[in-house]
């Protein structure tokens, strides 16, 4: 005879293989993503294109202004400003930009993936789907090699997939839908999509 407030042995049982399946989940979830994005890191390249950034860059943090030429009047040459700002600013504590384009790249992609388990979780997705989502992201060709590249890829990536997670997350807890969608545009190209999702989960 079990006394009050005491726990049937059955739910005990249940509870401890859930925590230890989900904390064995995770550790796959992590280690898929630290697998993807060191195959992405061994693919890594630079584009000639990144370097119009990292003029802009250079010349911002010179003290000069978002200009192509020192002296000219300010032409908007670059298509990603977010980008281009964090460039500067890993240039101006003496990080090559370069390096430190692929190195976001692929801290970046590491979070689109993380944002795309998440995503496909919130819409209702087993693990086992949600986790093969990410595999099959992270092993596509055209997304892994411009993990890195030196422009800003991957940060629109992660901006695009966060949102979407946002806008799912938040408005399934009946939070105001046009601040998130809002909150979470990084570019003109994304917006259409966000204003889609938002209008879909109205």
């Amino acid at each position: 005879m079990r006394t009050a407030g005491e726990q049937p042995k059955n739910k005990s049982m249940i509870s401890f293989f859930a925590n230890r399946t989900w904390k064995q989940g995770r550790f796959l979830l992590l280690l898929c993503i630290v697998l993807l994005s060191s195959m992405a890191w061994m693919n890594r390249f630079i584009q000639d294109d990144a370097f119009i950034s990292f003029r802009y860059a250079a010349n911002l943090i010179d003290g000069h202004g978002l200009v192509w030429n020192v002296g000219e009047v300010p032409v908007e040459g670059y298509s990603n400003f977010l980008w281009t700002v964090l460039i500067a600013g890993t240039m101006a504590i003496g990080c090559d930009p370069s390096a430190s384009a692929m190195v976001l790249g692929v801290l970046f992609f590491a979070g689109t993936l993380s944002f795309t388990f998440r995503l496909c979780r919130q819409v209702g997705l087993s693990f086992g789907v949600s986790l093969l989502g990410v595999v099959l992201l992270g092993t596509n060709f055209s997304f892994s090699s411009y993990a890195t590249g030196g422009l800003e890829t991957q940060l629109q990536a992660f901006l695009l997939t966060g949102g979407a997670f946002l806008t799912f997350y938040l408005t399934d807890h009946r939070e105001n839908r046009m601040r998130v969608s809002l909150r979470f545009l990084s570019a003109q190209h994304t917006s259409c999509l966000h204003s889609t999702l938002v209008s879909m989960r109205s």
